[in-house]
This record gives C-alpha cells, structure tokens and sequence, in this order.
C-alpha cells in the first residue's frame, strides 16, 4: 500500500507544480464554495487512523481534484462529488493516472444520497450549514461516521466520537 501511496503522491504532487509553475494557485472558486488541495500525507494517515479498511463505501463531499478520493481508493470503495466541472474533470484524469478504481460524481453532494456510504469525508471551506446538516442526520446510517477534516467547520447536531491529531490538523469523527 505504501508503494501505490508514493505513486499517487508524485502524481499529484507533479500536478501541482505544473499548476504553479504556470501561476495557476492550488485554489479555485468553484462558486458555491473554495477548493483548495488536501495535504496527501496527513490524508493517508487519518485513512489509517480511522481504519478506512474497515468500511465499504467512502464518500468525499466536495472532491476537488479527487485527491482524498484516490487515497481512499487504497481502503475502500471510493466515491468523490464535486460541483466544479473543471476540477471533476480533473479527478478523473488523475485518478486514471494514478490507475485508481475511485468513482467521481460532477454535481452538488447537497442532491446525492448518503445512505450507502458509511464513511464521509469533509474539509469545509465555510460553516456546514443548516441543510447540510438535516441531511446528514436524515440520511446517515447509525454505523456510518462524518470525519472533519480541519479544525474551523464543525457540525452542530452530530455527535463528536473521537478527536485526532493528524501531523498538526485537527480532525473530529462524528456520528449520529
């Protein structure tokens, strides 16, 4: 895993330096929302720390440039929804760099069903609103979790399980 790990990581990390090279910054307004990239190695040690092996369907709400989505592949069946149909259609390209099996989604996660995910995986760029919210308690199953990445946004209704310390970023699991 570790050896696939490194692959993923150089292919993305190439694409960002030719991003930047060409004085594209790693953000972008997708306008609903900022994307900005996740760091690869913190991504994978909280997959490991949460123990992603031990779940079936992985969900990344808000997918960018499917970075989380790809690393999570390693785990788990692997979903990413992203609004921005520029940077899902950069996803795509990466994850078939990369030889990922993730599955990416171009719309908004406020309009696709949670049910069957039984991991979810955030990292908000604003407040996690009122609907967002609803929808997670409705749609959530009792086994599945919410992780947060950072420490900024946090959900209201859920209930916080567990905190952790990953490289410095603060993440926080929920469930219903």
């Amino acid at each position: 895993m570790e050896k696939k790990f490194k692959k993923i990581h150089k292919i993305y990390n190439d694409f960002s330096l030719d991003m930047l090279s060409k004085g594209s910054l790693m953000i972008k307004d997708t306008k609903i929302g900022y994307w900005g990239v996740s760091p690869m190695t913190e991504l994978f040690e909280l997959f490991q720390k949460t123990e992603l092996d031990k779940h079936s369907k992985f969900l990344d709400l808000g997918s960018g440039d499917g970075r989380a989505a790809v690393i999570a592949d390693l785990f788990t069946n692997s979903t990413g929804i992203e609004f921005d149909e520029e940077l899902h259609n950069q996803a795509q390209e990466l994850a078939k760099k990369a030889k990922s099996k993730a599955t990416f989604i171009q719309g908004d996660f406020h309009e696709h069903k949670f049910k069957d995910y039984d991991y979810l995986f955030i990292f908000p760029d604003q407040h996690i609103s009122r609907k967002l919210e609803d929808k997670l308690m409705k749609e959530m199953t009792k086994k599945a979790k919410l992780v947060v990445f950072g420490p900024l946004y946090q959900p209201q209704q859920l209930k916080q399980t567990e905190q952790l310390d990953v490289q410095g970023t603060l993440v926080n699991v929920y469930k219903k």
